[in-house]
């Protein structure tokens, strides 16, 4: 996994992020929802178009499209950070809940972007998971975010 800057706007990104020492922490129904709902506020704040994201057991896989130039490491850096002091907030976490580091993949051709979703959507079978992760909090598409970048794609 690496740390490296990241500074993106011109395709997609796949960004995983492991939870520490592979501890199952989003396995809990309220976790998974904080997870979810920080993502949200994030792209809110860093205007970012999230176009999906899949909450495993001990990782996060999140599949997003910058819409500035934006440093995409510090906002990773934030996210954890949010999450922690949420999940601390609210349910009393207290130890540390994520590796320092992360790893991602620039999708920078139509293949690789529905690769990249079709990850996020079947990572879930892969692992053997119970249904409840197949929906929500645990995974999320945004298809009409998803078309018109699908679109951009096929213009080239």
């Amino acid at each position: 996994m690496t740390t490296k800057r990241i500074y993106q706007t011109k395709y997609p990104i796949l960004i995983t992020t492991n939870t520490k020492e592979r501890f199952c922490i989003f396995g809990e129904l309220e976790c998974a929802e904080i997870a979810a709902r920080s993502l949200f506020f994030m792209e809110d704040i860093y205007k970012f178009d999230l176009l999906g994201y899949i909450i495993m057991p001990e990782h996060i896989h999140v599949l997003l499209m910058a819409k500035k130039y934006i440093n995409m490491s510090e906002i990773i850096q934030r996210y954890k950070s949010y999450v922690y002091h949420q999940m601390r907030k609210q349910l009393g976490v207290k130890d540390k809940i994520w590796q320092k580091s992360f790893d991602y993949r620039i999708k920078n051709n139509l293949g690789a972007f529905l690769k990249a979703i079709e990850y996020i959507k079947n990572n879930p079978s892969k692992w053997q998971l119970p249904g409840k992760y197949y929906k929500s909090p645990y995974l999320y598409i945004n298809k009409s975010k998803i078309a018109k970048i699908k679109r951009t794609f096929e213009m080239f």
